[in-house]
């Protein structure tokens, strides 16, 4: 079955930023629920709050358990103190009072209790998130704060000074996180792709430990608040929704998340369409919530419709023009692949018959290699780039065969990291390769 058929499913949409109480307790029901699912925090760990311009505080309860939150169950604590809601406030108020009275550029606090953050809160140190550019242009500083009771006054303080420090990412010594942001979109973000670095960054300690980006990681990759819209003629594609190419973009890119090999907010995926023009997602949207009006057309080297392409567009197309062969692209930052990318080392696929049939080899960069290097190294032969400390991409002649190798990707990825806990994964001889060409590539 090709994904193009795949019906969508699963995903929350876009968190409403509008205002209101039905609307702030809403995005709080919603935030929540998606953290429980992702498994950032416990039944009766974590809350999230939001803070009106009135200074009036929403936040989860206390005592109700995280995975069941309604609506009706958050709780509004007035500038004055005075209470709505049926519930109690959650025992951590402190910690958001405190931080919204020292950083009034923030809307949204979320404390939540994700593993491998925990791991650094445990261990009393601050994961590197500089390590992967991406993640720190969007998280902002860390910084750790040390242990106090919880819910005590002083832990709200020394959480707050944090944050006063313009750190917009906590760990909180032996406890947790704590992550804001403008609104819940923004903080919620933070949080995902801290808690990603924070574990790839653990995993490629199994690798040799995590080493420096050299030079301008991604430099083809330009954030949507300074990327410049081409000048020419914007050509209007009536039906580009409907089109095969954008149904295939919108399931890969609902499946890649749904699967954890897509973060929320970096990635790309295209599609060819037509012999000179392709489809890929928009800027700006969650790669997990991306809509029938969420994917632009580059046609002829012109944007074709009225919505910003994502970033790594000028990528997608420079491939396209060089390899005809290639129908279809995903720009991401698969987990255990990532561990590598960040040790700097090769993803070595001649592990298992799968990973080598399917994938044949994976061609290691640095992260500051340019778009003429990303497409000369490209080929039948080597259809995967990994660039160190930013991001992988696969090609393929289908969507199928693209989303199948990043699969395969990630999968050999993990058994390698797994493997190393027994001694280290064994390469199969030669002669097997050469077997395994005869039979499945003649």
């Amino acid at each position: 079955m090709e994904l193009s058929e795949l019906e969508a499913g699963g995903q929350l949409g876009p968190m409403d930023q509008t205002s209101g109480a039905v609307m702030y307790a809403d995005i709080l029901a919603d935030a929540i629920h998606r953290v429980y699912r992702a498994g950032m925090t416990t039944t009766s760990g974590g809350n999230f709050s939001l803070c009106e311009e009135d200074g009036g505080i929403w936040i989860t309860p206390a005592g109700v358990d995280k995975g069941s939150l309604v609506p009706d169950d958050m709780v509004k604590v007035a500038a004055d103190g005075s209470l709505e809601g049926k519930h109690r406030p959650s025992s951590e108020f402190p910690i958001h009072r405190q931080v919204y009275e020292k950083r009034e550029d923030l809307g949204a606090v979320i404390h939540a209790h994700p593993p491998a953050l925990v791991a650094y809160a445990l261990a009393r140190q601050e994961p590197d998130l500089a390590m992967m550019p991406t993640v720190s242009e969007l998280c902002g500083r860390t910084c750790f704060a040390d242990y106090r009771l919880p819910g005590s006054e002083m832990l709200g303080q020394v959480v707050a000074d944090g944050f006063a420090t313009g750190a917009n990412v906590v760990v909180m010594g032996n406890h947790g996180v704590a992550v804001g942001g403008k609104d819940m979109q923004q903080a919620y973000n933070r949080l995902l792709a801290a808690e990603f670095c924070a574990q790839a960054l653990l995993d490629a300690r199994t690798l040799g430990g995590a080493k420096p980006g050299r030079g301008d990681v991604l430099p083809w990759y330009t954030p949507i608040q300074v990327v410049p819209v081409e000048s020419g003629t914007f050509v209007p594609f009536e039906g580009l929704s409907e089109s095969a190419a954008a149904r295939s973009v919108r399931m890969a890119m609902d499946r890649a998340s749904r699967q954890g090999l897509l973060p929320r907010s970096f990635g790309s995926v295209s599609a060819r369409h037509g012999s000179d023009s392709f489809v890929i997602n928009a800027a700006g949207v969650p790669r997990d919530c991306v809509g029938g009006a969420d994917t632009a057309l580059i046609q002829a080297g012109q944007i074709g419709k009225r919505v910003h392409p994502d970033e790594s567009w000028k990528l997608h197309r420079a491939i396209y023009d060089s390899h005809p062969d290639i129908d279809s692209l995903i720009v991401t930052q698969a987990p255990a692949v990532m561990a590598h990318a960040l040790a700097h080392e090769r993803l070595d696929v001649t592990t298992n018959p799968e990973s080598w049939v399917f994938v044949r080899e994976v061609v290691a960069l640095a992260g500051d290699a340019g778009v003429d290097a990303i497409v000369s190294a490209l080929g039948p032969e080597t259809p995967v780039v990994l660039l160190n400390n930013g991001a992988m991409i696969v090609s393929g002649g289908s969507m199928m065969q693209t989303f199948d190798r990043l699969e395969v990707c990630e999968f050999t990825a993990q058994s390698v990291l797994l493997a190393r806990s027994l001694g280290g994964a064994v390469d199969m001889e030669t002669q097997k390769i050469e077997a395994l060409r005869e039979a499945f590539c003649s």
